[in-house]
């Protein structure tokens, strides 16, 4: 298959592409994603009726410097120049217990290094719609890769500033902080609606998630705090 990649001619076969383990667990509806060396190459699936992401917000992403939200650096041309994927970094996955012995200090400068990039890219008018737990993983930081939905809105950057963050708390705490807290706990259900009790009254405080974990995390590591927070009555 004859693409481009900054107007230079490249051949891609997905029969002859790496499809790892690791990178496998990306796949998603829309698209398959290949390791080549040490660079992820995403490829949708045809047919799409318009290009999934446009040259303008790949454009305005490379001028972006985020820290933990891994964004396309390159978009993959098909003979028609049309975009029919993208080129990201790497990110291997050495999975969500490697978190477990996070010291708090270590654990919430991850958290404002997202709740940053959320920022930063809102500050672009580019909204983040696609932090779901297969695109979250942990290699010595926790990273979201392969956020395939990014929009350039019309909106105020505020306004795309706001529902990033708020996005990114949604899957904070339901997504993430609630299923890996049930693990130590007895009564899931109990323990899933104080944890949204809690965590919501101070957002809705306009409290920040890392202000949060400042004051609640209190504990040596993260799995301390996963067990303290279960026990909770």
């Amino acid at each position: 298959m004859l693409c481009y990649v900054d107007n230079k001619k490249i051949r891609l076969n997905p029969y002859n592409m790496k499809y790892s383990k690791e990178i496998s667990t990306v796949k998603g509806t829309t698209s398959d994603v290949y390791l080549i060396n040490d660079k992820a190459y995403k490829l949708y699936r045809l047919p799409f009726l318009s290009e999934p992401i446009n040259k303008e917000t790949i454009q305005v992403m490379k001028t972006i410097k985020t820290k933990r939200i891994i964004l396309p650096e390159n978009a993959i041309l098909n003979k028609k120049r049309i975009i029919i994927g993208t080129i990201s970094p790497y990110i291997a996955d050495l999975g969500r217990d490697n978190l477990l012995s996070l010291s708090k200090r270590q654990f919430i400068s991850e958290i404002k290094f997202l709740q940053e990039d959320c920022i930063s890219l809102g500050e672009e008018s580019i909204g983040v719609r696609d932090l779901i737990l297969s695109n979250f993983v942990f290699n010595n930081g926790i990273y979201f890769i392969d956020v395939g939905k990014f929009n350039i809105l019309d909106n105020d950057p505020n306004i795309v500033i706001s529902e990033n963050i708020e996005r990114f708390n949604t899957f904070f705490i339901h997504s993430f902080l609630i299923p890996m807290i049930n693990k130590y706990s007895k009564n899931k259900s109990k323990t899933s609606s104080k944890i949204m009790d809690d965590f919501y009254r101070d957002l809705r405080r306009q409290v920040s998630i890392p202000q949060i974990l400042e004051e609640d995390f209190q504990e040596e590591t993260f799995e301390k705090y996963l067990i303290k927070k279960a026990r909770l009555k």
